[in-house]
């Protein structure tokens, strides 16, 4: 063979490589975590959000966050915020998810960034939520505000 030839093979190979990997990401994005980001939203964020709505916040942060947020959001502190949102952005009419931020290949332990739109009576508000795997199902480890302060996940919502 020829230094040519093998360049040419080498090249096809690495070709057939980058194809097969676009396709395997592809699959990955729309078979597996399609479904799964759509079980979180059905079983984890539908259900928090649901519960703020009616005011039922004590609830919601029980059912639905990881020991690793309570402890950095204890209850007092969870619901000081909520009162804050209220006052300052008034009643929450609407709540739509927006997208996503999670891996093309990943694995069932892997967390995800779910992004809703909060319309409140006085401003639209983008909240982020970190979601985990855990014992119970996944888990709100951490949320935030989108061009909410200085530190990015300093916020209990």
């Amino acid at each position: 063979m020829t230094e040519s030839s093998l360049k040419s093979m080498l090249g096809l190979a690495v070709g057939l490589l980058l194809v097969g990997a676009t396709v395997w990401a592809i699959y990955m994005r729309f078979a597996v975590i399609a479904p799964r980001l759509k079980k979180i939203q059905h079983e984890l964020l539908a259900p928090y959000l649901a519960l703020q709505a009616r005011g039922e916040f004590e609830t919601a942060y029980g059912q639905y966050t990881t020991p690793e947020y309570q402890q950095r959001f204890p209850l007092q502190k969870y619901l000081e915020h909520h009162r804050e949102n209220q006052a300052k952005f008034g009643k929450r009419l609407k709540v739509t998810p927006q997208q996503d931020s999670s891996p093309f290949f990943e694995s069932e332990s892997s967390s995800y960034l779910i992004y809703y739109l909060v319309e409140f009576e006085q401003a639209p508000v983008m909240i982020a939520f970190e979601v985990v795997p855990g014992a119970a199902g996944y888990r709100i480890q951490s949320a935030h505000r989108e061009g909410g302060g200085d530190s990015l996940w300093a916020e209990p919502w």
